[in-house]
């Protein structure tokens, strides 16, 4: 048993570093919510976001962290939320922006990967939320970003289908270059391209897969012009093994 000061100040060793760029967090399925918004307060940098929204660079980031409640296969999995809970949370900040933000500029950032895409355990069974992944399915947000899951990191692209998405997971394609129902996409090693038509309902999945890689170098990159969406992906989601 660790006491909530020891906690905060855990947390505070893993936070001190990023606080020397700009960046958005929730907290994960071992991190209670009270402490870790302690320890995220006394940087000017950092921007806790679990059950709220904020705008950056014309983007709509909505957020909620913890995991969704468990069952059978989650046994363990500590701070614990409803399906209720994360699909409401999640649904007020991007409905209550709706005349903002197109969908392609808001961005969902969660511990807990949608339930079907970039959270299977073992190659037995998935352990994603059905909330994200109903909040995902309704809304086609540009680009989800998760954790929780260590051994599915990557990232996938999708496009919603009346049953689910239809997804391509980017970091398992070779080398050169194809077209993913209207999505160009090239790849060269550790770097990938894609292009598609602004507007479109597509959605990137990225899943960091653990705080751990939070030091190593990645990088993405958004362009847009009037008719095309262009996304420039290096590094960690494409090759685990650099990682660390």
């Amino acid at each position: 048993i660790v006491d909530y000061k020891t906690l905060v100040n855990r947390m505070k060793n893993v936070l001190e570093p990023l606080n020397s760029y700009h960046t958005i967090t929730v907290h994960g399925n071992h991190d209670p919510d009270d402490p870790f918004r302690e320890a995220v307060s006394i940087y000017s940098n950092i921007d806790y976001i679990h059950d709220r929204s904020i705008d950056d660079n014309g983007y709509l980031f909505a957020g909620y962290g913890g995991v969704e409640k468990p069952h059978p296969e989650r046994s363990g999995s500590g701070s614990p939320k409803s399906y209720k809970q994360i699909y409401d949370g999640l649904k007020r900040e991007i409905e209550g922006h709706a005349d903002d933000y197109l969908h392609d500029y808001t961005v969902i950032l969660v511990h807990d990967p949608p339930h079907g895409i970039r959270d299977e355990v073992r190659g037995i069974f998935h352990i994603g939320s059905n909330a994200v992944r109903d909040i995902v399915s309704e809304y086609h947000p540009g680009a989800v970003f998760s954790g929780h899951v260590h051994e599915k990191f990557g990232v996938a692209v999708g496009i919603p289908l009346e049953d689910g998405y239809h997804k391509l997971y980017l970091d398992e394609i070779d080398n050169g270059h194809i077209n993913f129902h209207g999505i160009d996409i090239h790849r060269e090693r550790n770097h990938i391209e894609l292009q598609y038509k602004k507007g479109r309902e597509i959605t990137v999945f990225f899943n960091n897969g653990s705080l751990g890689y939070l030091g190593s170098f990645h990088r993405i990159e958004i362009e847009d012009t009037e008719e095309t969406r262009h996304i420039s992906i290096d590094e960690l989601y494409l090759n685990r093994s650099i990682a660390g």
